[in-house]
């Protein structure tokens, strides 16, 4: 069976919900809108579901021009060019996602008022800009890449056989936002994904780099933003190494451009 691609994904916020695309640019940061904006508290540290879990009811709708996000029956409109939202020059800073610390962009003191007085917390919202720059460390060639506020790798792929087995062992349903994934390809295996290595699909080409550790988000319900231990826990009973719960795999860019749902998997050296 060839592998294609089921499902895409992109986040243009951090934490926020993820909106399904037919196709999408491939970029060696991510891809094209995904995780180029984020929220930063009042010591410009980021925010994501792991502190507020509510970004996980904040939906966002790609416009001619704009994002459109929408929560709690309120909408705020955000204009961008050529994928980047529009920012103020003059409001750079240094900010930190976990260890790593870079330069980004506030949109607008307003932009960043609004969503204060939404979420109930002082919060600004960044932006990449020209000055941006996170450099990731690789366990494979080419051992470095960029990547946007993503937590640690610009793509997150996960095979439908592995959620299936999930469901299986959880005795229900599992939605697959849980695990914020980029692409969901059609595996014949659980787990497929793990072995794959240099891939082309459309005309991009990635590599798999490794299997990605999981947090306590996966225990968020996308729907409710409600969290509860079972996913988890049964992820921990038969995917756990060495104190760390492995689903999905981290993945990088190494030829950029365009993907599209339907799109096989060519595999270079898998």
């Amino acid at each position: 069976m060839t592998l294609i691609i089921k499902q895409l994904f992109i986040y243009p916020i951090k934490g926020i919900a993820g909106i399904a695309v037919n196709s999408a640019q491939a970029e060696e940061i991510g891809f094209q809108h995904d995780r180029r904006m984020m929220f930063v508290d009042d010591q410009n540290n980021f925010i994501s579901q792991r502190s507020h879990p509510e970004l996980s009811q904040i939906q966002c709708t790609i416009l001619d021009g704009h994002y459109m996000i929408t929560y709690s029956g309120k909408q705020i409109k955000i204009p961008f060019e050529n994928g980047q939202a529009l920012y103020d020059e003059r409001l750079k800073f240094a900010v930190k996602v976990f260890d790593d610390e870079l330069m980004a962009y506030e949109l607008s003191p307003e932009i960043s008022l609004r969503f204060s007085e939404l979420l109930g917390a002082p919060v600004k919202l960044v932006t990449l800009g020209k000055e941006s720059l996170r450099m990731k460390t690789l366990i494979k060639e080419p051992l470095e890449t960029k990547v946007s506020f993503a937590d640690g790798y610009p793509y997150l792929v996960l095979g439908t056989a592995s959620l299936l087995k999930l469901e299986e062992m959880m005795e229900l349903s599992v939605n697959k936002m849980r695990f914020r994934p980029n692409m969901i390809i059609e595996t014949t295996f659980p787990f497929e994904e793990d072995v794959l290595d240099l891939v082309n699909i459309g005309s991009a080409q990635f590599r798999m780099i490794k299997p990605c550790a999981r947090c306590q988000v996966v225990n968020i319900d996308p729907e409710t933003g409600l969290s509860e231990k079972q996913t988890l826990a049964t992820l921990s009973a038969f995917r756990k190494v060495e104190n760390k719960v492995y689903f999905g795999v981290n993945t990088i860019c190494l030829k950029e451009g365009e993907v599209k749902v339907g799109d096989s998997l060519d595999l270079v050296n898998c």
